[in-house]
């Protein structure tokens, strides 16, 4: 399972650990695991769990195009398990279901009360243990995403015990017996982080990982804007499988009444090469598969062309059905049309399989979105506090918990409400009874994603969760200063971070260390030209005390370390002699100017102490 760059952030700066270097201990669970388990395997522990025990399955089913008498989309109506919750209902509502196996959910709100608690928890076993369960939990959440990416899930395919009769699940059986043969299944991914899912793919909800409601409203046109691959559009999850995939009962739409339960518009015939084979000319491969009546047949590979991605691979057809044309292309079809086939199944899991790893760690950073950065000052009784949101949405009500750790015990020694709207990059302030020097920790709980006077997500409103983290400044070559947006205290510690790499010429890259050369032409003395220089002031860092521009003047550049200017570099720990804005430069072109070589970005990280 790939690892999200919020859980890394979240593990690293709420608690110091990584993310498989860290076991956590067991907890009461009737099914959970009784031993120590790393973050990522309490998630798979709880992932494996959810389908423990099978009548749990009932609430496994999502279907994205067809809705209740609330329009409210529906789960599994097929057979005699229509008493079961739609699965993003399951996941995101508490229930205990006392029959007929006393079944609880593992809901998203439930795994974020444990996230606080294990934030917040005094000992570092209370930590830890409720660290594990949130783990638990979100494997739960993933779980029922992931069966999204299992095509009779989405298509209203009961394949659990019907009254005597147990469905065959080609797609699932194929899965269980192969995927370790396939490694490439699970293999890391290109990783979107939030900032894509939000800004690029469009998504502001947990739900749009199941559904966007683009299919249902869109049609064959969002099926192709999501198979764009210089441009794409994603659907849900479950969109996305239902309307590119067939399930083994629910298969083309051309097979069912419009009105029958497994009537789907999507796919269609007309969208493969199904309507082009010829009963006298059965050109390509014929091979052997066995049908749904267990027999052996020859039969043909149809491929889907459209609407859509491409499977080449899409279903296998009895050779019969082609030379019979009554049956092609009709209902009576239906029989002699089969997934099973290793070339099909194969296809699916390596298309579904990538798709499914990739929204579960969009949902991990969907989970650990919520970022804000904060300074202190004042003195031995009293200090100010301020939060800047580092977050891409808005905060809205909740409260801050103030902590102080002192030796790994976190007391809890205030909470403030936040009144109102935190807006994304905007900073708030409150005072708190306690020294400065005091080593404090910050969380926020309460809505993250805030619209039109009401929560972006229902299901996170009121308890979503903001670590503080260093923020992520990204400082450019050209122009040569950056305003990182932090007012600092003299006498504040700051520690800053940089990766990247820039050039102050054609050809002459560098980190943020720079690069050794006589006579520089530096903002800083004595530091390497090109290299990564912080300043703080009331003024812009191309201004004197007075806000005379000295930018090009000999006579000024470059400047001694102190009287505002540090070499921060990779890394560096400076204190400050004055307070005003943080900014950062480029140490290039002081007095020569010519800055039209410049080129590359640094991304930094800035952590504010007392």
């Amino acid at each position: 399972m790939k690892s999200s760059s919020g859980l890394s952030q979240f593990l690293g700066e709420g608690f110091g650990y990584g993310i498989d270097g860290t076991n956590l201990p067991s907890f009461s669970d009737p099914e959970g695991s009784k031993k120590e388990l790393t973050p990522i395997e309490w998630v798979k522990n709880g992932s494996v769990c959810e389908d423990i025990w099978a009548a749990r399955g009932k609430n496994h089913f999502y279907d994205p195009v067809h809705y209740d008498a609330n329009h409210q989309h529906i789960g599994l109506t097929d057979g005699l398990d229509d008493w079961g919750q739609p699965s993003f209902k399951w996941a995101t509502v508490s229930y205990y279901d006392a029959w007929p196996l006393h079944d609880k959910s593992y809901s998203w709100p439930e795994a974020r009360g444990y996230e606080l608690n294990a934030l917040t928890n005094s000992s570092k076993l209370g930590r830890d243990t409720n660290l594990a369960r949130m783990f638990f939990y979100l494997g739960h959440v993933l779980h029922l995403n992931q069966d999204l990416s299992v095509p009779a899930h989405v298509r209203n395919d009961n394949h659990m015990i019907s009254g005597t009769v147990t469905h065959t699940m080609w797609t699932e059986k194929y899965g269980a017996e192969h995927c370790t043969n396939n490694p490439q299944w699970f293999a890391t991914q290109s990783h979107h982080d939030w900032f894509w899912w939000q800004n690029t793919a469009g998504f502001k909800t947990l739900e749009d990982f199941w559904n966007r409601d683009l299919l249902s409203s869109n049609g064959a046109s969002a099926l192709i804007a999501d198979a764009n691959t210089t441009d794409r559009k994603p659907l849900g999850l479950s969109e996305f499988c239902n309307g590119n995939f067939i399930s083994e009962h629910a298969p083309y739409s051309e097979f069912f009444n419009i009105h029958g339960k497994h009537w789907f518009q999507y796919p269609s015939l007309a969208n493969t090469t199904q309507p082009k084979l010829n009963p006298n000319n059965m050109a390509g491969s014929v091979n052997t598969t066995e049908l749904e009546n267990h027999k052996e047949g020859n039969r043909l590979r149809i491929r889907k062309t459209g609407a859509g991605i491409v499977v080449t691979n899409h279903s296998a057809l009895n050779y019969l059905a082609v030379k019979n044309t009554p049956k092609l292309g009709n209902s009576q079809m239906q029989v002699t049309l089969t997934m099973h086939d290793d070339k099909v199944l194969q296809e699916y899991h390596d298309i579904l399989l990538p798709r499914a790893v990739e929204y579960s760690a969009g949902i991990l950073d969907y989970f650990f979105r919520g970022t804000f950065a904060f300074g202190v000052s004042g003195d031995d009784s009293q200090s100010s506090i301020t939060v800047y949101n580092t977050s891409s949405q808005d905060f809205y009500d909740g409260a801050f918990y103030v902590l102080i750790d002192a030796d790994g015990v976190r007391t809890l020694v205030q909470s403030n409400h936040l009144d109102g709207l935190l807006p994304s990059g905007g900073s708030t302030s409150f005072t708190c009874n306690y020294a400065a020097t005091n080593k404090y920790l910050l969380f926020y709980q309460g809505t993250i994603g805030w619209t039109n006077g009401a929560a972006l997500d229902p299901v996170d409103a009121g308890n979503a969760v903001a670590i503080a983290v260093p923020p992520l400044i990204t400082v450019t070559a050209n122009p040569l200063w950056t305003d990182s947006g932090l007012t600092v205290s003299a006498g504040q510690t700051l520690t800053i971070s940089a990766s990247g790499t820039w050039s102050w010429a054609s050809g002459e890259w560098t980190d943020a260390d720079g690069t050794i050369i006589s006579n520089p032409d530096v903002f800083l003395s004595g530091a390497n030209q090109g290299s990564l220089t912080a300043y703080v002031g009331t003024h812009p860092p191309y201004e004197d005390d007075t806000g005379a521009n000295r930018w090009g003047d000999a006579s000024y550049f470059p400047r001694p370390t102190g009287n505002g200017y540090w070499l921060a570099g990779k890394r560096a720990t400076i204190t400050t002699d004055r307070t005003g804005e943080l900014w950062f430069l480029f140490n290039d072109d002081a007095t020569g100017q010519y800055i039209d070589d410049n080129a590359g970005t640094l991304e930094v990280r800035v952590t504010i102490n007392n």
